[in-house]
């Protein structure tokens, strides 16, 4: 048998130890070892120095450009990307000895820097512990510049780590990528599979599959552009449907506008009412006042009736139709002065639960401007959520017709369909977009109706407590005005009482001294009206009582 002729190049992907380094020096003229972990990769740095056309590459490669977490292992050939599975069960001592967060380098990127204008074949080895599947997609996509003469791949009868193929799996993988000669070699847990191409075979595989990937891009770019054209008439629906909201929301808005101005007169007249209810509450009060200080005269009165008539009860034994005419009046004073009393508590009793009334009115007028307030900020916002969600669909709309544009230029070419495909999705997401601002804006146009529905039945309750708070002032005028009628009438029948009836205070004021002569002159007072001759007595000891000159009041 002839020796194998040399491929131009070799990359061995997760080299770790690299024990088959010199068959790889056997079989290409260039190798490139990659290995990500720094021990591994400085003793393949060493034994590169020596050797020549040897080089290493410190990276992780993957299927895509990425961020992932590379874990190490005490067992450095199995440090990979992937957790390990069945491996656990062959090494049961393996242990993490850290992890960090690396930059996955590209297989295509990779493959583009090591592959020279030179090479005309390549052998690329996978030995990448578990992300076998991912290269070999990246690999079907990428276009070498030279043809890869054969490709291994490191695997086993089981699946060693979370995301790995088995031999059979891998087998199957590489007959459907256009390999032939697909066979495992090797025995036990670590195994290689291995496939040959031949360069015309390779040409005509990925001759075939560019066009069968052309035939499924052109058939996926007629079934968008029909997608496309349908979402568009759908888009049309719903901007029709959107543009009928926002007339909607914008007639909602003018309705809530005015009846803020409506709520805005009511509470300006409401103010008005209760400052009002306030000037009649302070009125009122005065004239409580004013009937205190009345009641206090007319106890200080009846308290001077009724030390007279205690001083004219000796006068009454020899002056019985004048005591009795006394006693009737000063019972009728008491009774006047005892009514005046309980309708003053009365009142009283009003004045204040007017006040309570008041306050509770002042209170529920402060809590319905705060309402108005807070109704006013809303109906701001609502209107501001309105002209937002309008400006948004004359954007949707400016928007769809570009997307209309753009379909017509795609039923053209199929060049542009993944770039119609996001103005499409972005439309649909802006639409969407104003769809909801409109539902938010119908929603907050609902609340501030809620809200000037509240804010007029709370006006409702401020009237009706203002026309309680008004009865209640009226209550206490009548109760005033029957207090100044009783004391009106009280001081007329006191005034025109007469003389034998009601003595006068002076009368009164006389001591008992001068109705028992016995006692000494020097005793009586200097200030009474009364005639201070002596009584004549009778024949029988008694005293006779004089008689009393009639006086004008």
């Amino acid at each position: 048998m002839g020796t194998a002729p040399k491929a131009d190049l070799l990359i061995h992907i997760g080299a770790g130890g690299c024990r088959e380094l010199n068959a790889h020096m056997n079989e290409a003229r260039r190798v490139v070892l990659v290995e990500p972990v720094e021990r591994s990769a400085a003793a393949l740095e060493m034994r590169a120095r020596e050797r020549s056309g040897v080089s290493v590459l410190r990276a992780v490669v993957a299927g895509e450009p990425r961020t992932a977490t590379f874990t190490e292992y005490n067992m450095l050939d199995a440090s990979s990307l992937s957790r390990p599975a069945g491996i656990r069960k062959l090494f049961p001592g393996l242990a993490s000895t850290g992890s960090h967060e690396v930059e996955c380098k590209p297989l295509s990127e990779l493959l583009q820097e090591q592959i020279l204008e030179s090479d005309k074949s390549l052998v690329l080895v996978l030995d990448v512990n578990g992300w076998e599947n991912d290269l070999l997609i990246a690999l079907e996509r990428a276009d070498p510049a030279a043809p890869i003469m054969e490709l291994r791949v490191h695997c086993g009868p089981a699946q060693l780590f979370k995301d790995s193929l088995t031999d059979k799996e891998t087998v199957d993988r590489l007959e459907g990528l256009g390999f032939g000669d697909v066979q495992s070699t090797g025995a036990g847990a670590f195994r290689v599979v291995k496939a040959v191409r031949s360069p015309e075979t390779g040409a005509g595989v990925r001759s075939s599959q560019l066009n069968e990937s052309l035939r499924r891009e052109l058939e996926e770019a007629l079934k968008a552009c029909d997608d496309a054209a349908s979402q568009c008439e759908d888009l049309r629906v719903e901007l029709a449907a959107a543009r009928s909201a926002a007339e909607t929301a914008d007639a909602a808005r003018v309705s809530a506008l005015k009846a803020r101005d409506e709520a805005e007169g009511e509470n300006e007249t409401l103010r008005a009412a209760l400052a009002a209810a306030q000037a009649a509450a302070e009125t009122a009060s005065e004239e409580r006042e004013t009937a205190w200080e009345a009641r206090a005269e007319a106890v200080k009165e009846c308290d001077a009736l009724q030390a007279a008539l205690s001083s004219a009860r000796a006068e009454a034994e020899t002056a019985g139709e004048q005591r009795a005419a006394a006693l009737k009046a000063r019972d009728e004073a008491v009774s006047q002065c005892e009514a005046v009393r309980a309708e003053l508590s009365a009142a009283q009793a009003a004045a204040e639960h007017a006040a309570g009334e008041h306050a509770a009115a002042l209170k529920a007028r402060d809590e319905a401007a705060g309402q108005c307030e807070v109704l006013r900020a809303e109906l701001s916002a609502a209107q501001a959520a309105a002209e937002t969600a309008g400006a948004q669909a004359e954007a949707a709309l400016k928007s769809r017709d570009e997307a209309v544009s753009q379909c017509e230029s795609l039923r053209a070419s199929a060049a542009g369909v993944d770039r119609l495909k996001t103005v499409n999705e972005r439309q649909r997401r802006e639409l969407e977009q104003a769809r909801k601002r409109a539902e938010i804006a119908q929603d907050d146009l609902a609340l501030a109706l809620r809200m000037q529905t509240m804010a007029q039945q709370d006006l409702k309750s401020l009237q009706n407590d203002y026309r309680d708070v008004v009865s209640v002032k009226k209550q206490q005028d009548d109760l005033l005005a029957k207090l100044a009628s009783r004391l009106s009438d009280a001081s007329v029948y006191l005034q025109t009482m007469p003389d034998a009836a009601a003595p006068t205070v002076a009368e009164l004021q006389v001591s008992d001294t001068e109705l028992d002569p016995e006692r000494h002159p020097q005793n009586l007072e200097s200030g009474g009206d009364f005639d201070r001759t002596p009584s004549k007595r009778t024949k029988s000891g008694k005293t006779k009582p004089k008689k009393s000159k009639k006086r004008k009041s």
